[in-house]
């Protein structure tokens, strides 16, 4: 990546950029018919975009365009646009990693943001599930040693383990009653419980 001078970046432990801030990160892309076709346009997703294509060693990534998926775009009451981006694999979402790309009231894109898993790690990763998410819902409530859960709300998603294992997964909420509510990720390969959390806030 060409650092535009007075550049900051802080890194995660993956390799990947955590945050880069400066002037504007998109400058050696000004005057690329794309990109400034995009400006003109007030199309910021497709700047956003256009930036990670043009970096895609830097940040890691394979097909920019198939690994992140504009999931909304706002615009702030001082005139700065805030884009933000799901990582997805092969269409299915990775759980909590996205990205966030923020311009100016100019369109300069100064502010980069992100938690995500480098392309590379997430080439291998099947998205065709072993096990059916009935036998993923039971392995749920088995996990919860009662049967008084109802499974709810599963989806197939893709969780990354503390270690950076990327494992397809079955999202999946177990309720009981109104105050018992926790969200399990069950390995859609071999039932492991990958994690679990309350979903219930006090």
């Amino acid at each position: 990546m060409a650092i535009p001078p007075h550049t900051e970046i802080d890194y995660h432990a993956n390799g990947t950029p955590s945050r880069i801030k400066s002037r504007d990160l998109a400058v050696s892309l000004a005057g690329t018919p794309a990109f400034e076709n995009a400006r003109t346009r007030g199309h910021h997703g497709e700047m956003a975009l256009l930036l990670l294509e043009h970096y895609r060693d830097f940040f890691l990534l394979d097909r920019p365009r198939h690994e992140l998926q504009i999931e909304n775009i706002e615009t702030d009451e001082i005139g700065s646009t805030h884009v933000r981006l799901q990582q997805v694999h092969q269409r299915v979402p990775v759980v909590d990693k996205r990205v966030m790309v923020h311009f100016n009231k100019e369109n300069a894109l100064y502010l980069f943001q992100g938690d995500y898993t480098p392309g590379a790690k997430l080439r291998d990763v099947s998205t065709e599930p072993r096990l059916s998410e009935s036998e993923a819902a039971a392995r749920a409530i088995e996990a919860a040693a009662s049967r008084n859960w109802k499974a709810e709300n599963a989806s197939l998603v893709i969780f990354v383990t503390g270690s950076g294992d990327p494992r397809l997964a079955y999202s999946i909420e177990l309720a009981r009653g109104l105050m018992d509510r926790y969200n399990y990720m069950v390995d859609a390969d071999n039932g492991q419980i990958l994690h679990k959390a309350t979903l219930m806030r006090h």
